[in-house]
């Protein structure tokens, strides 16, 4: 389970609707975390989580589509850490801590905490202006892009504490005072 929050609860996003990509990240289960599983995931995926809890939700389509008509959709981008942000807004969870969100490689190239059996996309370097050059990859770039999106259409609804550090704390760091001064830096 990836996060918890100040009454003890857990939750875990799972997003990514093919069972191949999505349940290597979730081989060891926890009956006290509930899943927070993406309506539009293959069979599979709700087949691994069965006897635990489990919350469905609607990923709102990046175009005008409407997936599930009538029913609360959940914007926030391309990845599950960016829907996490949201879901957790509408739970009612303003203050929010980021592990692992850096939108980088590090400096020993691996991408994630854990290991990952897909392979790995193309990668690019990217400089922040005035900052230093990360090796990163588009889908990190969009991440990032999506964040401070995110932070500037909720108007400072929500408090995004980063641990560690990255593309993303570098480009706090140098980019636009005003939304870096509802950003914390740990």
């Amino acid at each position: 389970c990836i996060a918890r929050h100040a009454k003890g609860g857990r939750h875990a996003v799972v997003m990514d609707p093919v069972a191949e990509g999505n349940l290597g990240y979730h081989k060891r289960l926890v009956d006290t975390c509930t899943y927070l599983v993406a309506s539009h995931v293959e069979p599979a995926v709700l087949n691994h989580f069965a006897g635990y809890p489990v919350a469905l939700w609607h990923a709102m389509a990046e175009a005008d589509e409407d997936i599930a008509p009538g029913e609360l959709q959940i914007m926030g981008g391309s990845t599950a850490i960016m829907r996490a942000t949201f879901i957790a807004l509408y739970l009612g969870f303003t203050e929010q801590h980021y592990f692992g969100m850096d939108s980088w490689f590090g400096e020993d190239m691996v991408s994630h905490a854990y290991p990952v059996a897909e392979p790995l996309p193309p990668t690019a370097q990217i400089t922040v202006k005035g900052g230093r050059t990360f090796l990163t990859n588009a889908a990190w770039v969009a991440q990032a892009q999506q964040f401070f999106r995110a932070l500037e259409a909720t108007q400072g609804a929500f408090k995004p504490t980063l641990h560690g550090d990255g593309l993303i704390q570098e480009m706090v760091r140098r980019g636009n005072p005003e939304l870096a001064k509802h950003i914390r830096l740990a």
